[in-house]
């Protein structure tokens, strides 16, 4: 019997999940459109009407695998530096 609630339970919060995915996909077809939109005519720096709209440079990534290629680094020092592993969920719609 319990298990039966659960089960519905589970069932229900399933479906609102793909619900609620199948709306975040749209979303965010509509929001990347709607940012190159504003990126596109916004002419610096802005911030007006509830939005703030900033650009910002990001140092670059370092490329690890190219520098093993190079020969500059062997793939064993990296372990050394290697951070933990971490545990990942990720819920989609399929």
């Amino acid at each position: 019997m319990l298990e039966d609630l659960f089960i519905d339970h589970y069932e229900l919060m399933c479906q609102k999940m793909r619900d609620i995915l199948s709306k975040r996909k749209e979303l965010e077809a509509e929001y990347k459109e709607l940012r190159e939109d504003i990126i596109a005519n916004v002419g610096g720096d802005r911030m007006e009407y509830g939005i703030k709209v900033t650009k910002r440079e990001r140092a670059g990534a370092i490329d690890y695998k190219r520098m093993i290629e190079d020969g500059l680094i062997d793939e064993s020092s990296l372990e050394y530096y290697k951070k933990p592993n971490i545990e990942v969920w990720e819920i989609r719609s399929y």
